[in-house]
């Protein structure tokens, strides 16, 4: 009979929307929330997730699928690689003339040299493998070597660069070098070939010696002398 009371809880009821009432009628009464929702909202729903969950098996499987083929291509690519850079050791390794390469990422300083090189010059493979011709001490002069680095970044490609390099027994060779860039920026190699132009050079130095005392001794010959072209 309170009527004041009556009006304050209608107005409380009021204010509490459908969804709120529905959660309290539903705990107070022990019927859940979903009677709330038809079969055919259910079936509906029930699809919806079926079919998320196919897709997203498919999507799995797919996924599985081009994660194995991308990792048969790299295993290939490196199989290939690998392949490649065996073929390459195997040529350098049996080159009839002498050769090295070395890295730009250490400023060419470990220097791999092939049989033949050592066969030439007679350093062992302890003594120089790893090792810059610098420090060796391979250059006659050290700033050829210098010289001819700054050529081959400068030109990409050197030719015909002769230097005097000093073999293990302390004689001297004179070697044309001849150097090129392979592989990519910021990791290539520079390839060197040396060839020993020794003899060559001996023997035109013996021509050029042999001409100056031949010119020497037609000029001071006490006796008329000629020389004519037939």
């Amino acid at each position: 009979g309170n009527a004041a009371l009556l009006a304050v809880v209608d107005d409380g009821f009021n204010r509490i929307s459908r969804s709120e009432i529905a959660a309290i009628v539903a705990s107070w009464t022990g019927h859940s929330l979903f009677s709330t929702i038809s079969w055919s909202e259910i079936k509906w729903y029930g699809a919806g997730v079926a079919a998320l969950l196919c897709l997203g098996f498919f999507w799995n499987l797919q996924l599985r699928r081009t994660v194995a083929k991308a990792l048969r291509e790299v295993k290939q690519r490196n199989d290939e690689l690998r392949e490649s850079e065996s073929r390459f050791i195997q040529l350098f390794e049996s080159a009839p003339v002498p050769m090295a390469f070395a890295s730009e990422v250490d400023g060419y300083q470990g220097t791999t040299w092939n049989e033949t090189w050592h066969q030439t010059f007679g350093y062992t493979r302890e003594e120089a493998e790893g090792r810059s011709g610098f420090d060796i001490g391979l250059w006659r002069n050290p700033d050829d070597r210098r010289r001819f680095v700054e050529l081959a970044n400068k030109e990409q490609s050197v030719a015909g660069f002769e230097a005097q390099l000093c073999c293990r027994d302390g004689s001297i060779r004179i070697c044309s070098l001849f150097g090129r860039f392979i592989g990519a920026p910021g990791r290539r190699l520079l390839m060197a070939v040396y060839l020993d132009v020794t003899e060559q050079r001996q023997a035109a130095a013996a021509l050029r010696e042999s001409e100056e005392r031949f010119s020497k001794a037609f000029v001071l010959s006490p006796a008329p002398m000629v020389i004519s072209d037939i």
